[in-house]
């Protein structure tokens, strides 16, 4: 569908999935089930996520109704930069860096492309309000394929959002989003879900899955209350699935671009025809990063390949990412990544330092 039928912009709408829990596992996306022996991880975490589901989620979707935290590609520090602590120089030589994401990304390889990727979670606690100054403080958290490679121009991504809204109240939801390079505009806008509610300490279970060249599946499981929301996503640009990753960000403000208006009409501003066009928003930095202590990953696991010609990948196959930042001038802080060293399960921790 990456052809001449493929939408200008990328488009999300609910997976009918009622009848197809308990059904037989057959279709594609999240009920193809993968191979116990030669995937054990991506197998371990469809059974734990099929089998804890018992119910299905209203999946209630909107675009991003203001300007606010959004996903943003990496942006990266050099090694040749003289104005770096020497600890972020040491973190470079073991892994990889960045202004804005933590985590871990494996590469591709063997001339294949991922197709699917899968994490689970816990919703991380917050202080009981925002510290002064962070009023809209804000960390994601997301599964992805692709956008980690500077020419990558086509990042489907799904995950959690933590932090406070602008009267100072917590805010925990999921959403999902299709990045679609760096002048796409619509690149600028996550989609929602509000359907699945989640709260601090709830265990979430994530699972993006290729379908086509621009067809994604998303599958959110709240494993505490046994709720299950499903997203079907078209981007206008072919998945490359050059890398798959595992992220905790320090996500991007953005605002409407001066004379754009700040009305939204379907999530998109402004009213040319009778339709709806894309909005004209820009970033304007990061959002402070709210006191959480850890966010520890695990089931990191993704497919290589498709069915019949896939290599698993794991963290075993993966490189940390550090997220350094300068936030408030004059400071120091990281998101440090690092990968467990046990041969199964291994899990990702992300800390705040």
């Amino acid at each position: 569908m990456s052809g001449t039928g493929a939408p200008r912009r990328a488009v999300f709408a609910p997976v009918a999935i009622a009848g197809l829990v308990g059904a037989p596992h057959s279709v594609d996306g999240l009920w193809r089930q993968p191979y116990a022996k030669r995937e054990p991880e991506l197998y371990s975490f469809w059974k734990a996520m099929t089998q804890g589901t018992s119910e299905v989620a209203p999946t209630l979707l909107r675009n991003a109704p203001r300007p606010g935290s959004l996903p943003h590609p990496p942006e990266r520090k050099t090694k040749e930069r003289d104005d770096l602590p020497r600890h972020f120089r040491l973190v470079q030589r073991h892994g990889e860096a960045s202004h804005n994401w933590s985590g871990a990304v494996v590469p591709a390889v063997s001339g294949r492309r991922f197709t699917r990727v899968a994490a689970r979670w816990r919703v991380p606690k917050l202080p009981g309000k925002p510290h002064v100054g962070e009023s809209d403080a804000m960390v994601s958290i997301w599964i992805g394929l692709g956008g980690w490679l500077q020419w990558s121009d086509s990042m489907p991504q799904m995950g959690s959002e933590h932090g406070w809204d602008d009267n100072g109240k917590p805010v925990h939801r999921l959403w999902c989003q299709w990045w679609q390079g760096k002048n796409n505009d619509d690149g600028w806008l996550s989609w929602i879900v509000d359907g699945l509610v989640i709260e601090p300490g709830n265990e979430i279970l994530c699972h993006l899955a290729l379908i086509e060249d621009n067809v994604v599946e998303c599958y959110f499981l709240n494993r505490d209350t046994k709720e299950l929301a499903g997203v079907l996503g078209t981007g206008s640009r072919p998945v490359v699935g050059s890398t798959a990753e595992w992220v905790v960000e320090q996500p991007m403000r953005v605002e409407f671009a001066p004379g754009a208006g700040n009305v939204l009409v379907n999530g998109y501003s402004g009213v040319r025809g009778g339709g709806a066009v894309a909005p004209q928003l820009r970033p304007v930095g990061p959002h402070p990063l709210p006191e959480f202590k850890t966010v520890i990953l695990r089931d990191c696991a993704a497919r290589l390949g498709n069915d019949g010609d896939f290599r698993r990948r794991t963290l075993a196959d993966a490189d940390p990412i550090t997220l350094f930042t300068r936030r408030p001038p004059g400071s120091v802080r990281m998101l440090r990544a690092t990968i467990s060293k046990e041969i199964a399960p291994r899990t990702l921790t992300v800390a705040r330092r």
